[in-house]
């Protein structure tokens, strides 16, 4: 038996909207836009992009900009 601490769960003092946003990343296999991922977590976008921005702020994620449409972002999980 060990009398070391439990692990934390490192997303456990995230807001509920950020954990959701973060799973939602992960679990698309690293890479979403921002409009899949407002459909795939059923929030609005501002709340979507509250969240991301929070979540950059953490090093949990990154945004960048496609080629393609300089109005669509693609969030990458950075674990």
């Amino acid at each position: 038996m060990s009398d070391a601490p439990p692990e934390k769960d490192p997303d456990a003092d995230l807001r509920p909207s950020d954990r959701l946003v973060l799973r939602v990343v992960r679990d698309s296999g690293g890479e979403i836009s921002q409009r899949e991922l407002c459909a795939e977590a059923g929030l609005p976008p501002a709340t979507a992009s509250t969240a991301v921005s929070r979540l950059a702020e953490r090093d949990l994620v990154e945004t960048r900009v496609t080629p393609e449409d300089a109005r669509c972002r693609v969030i990458s999980s950075l674990e």
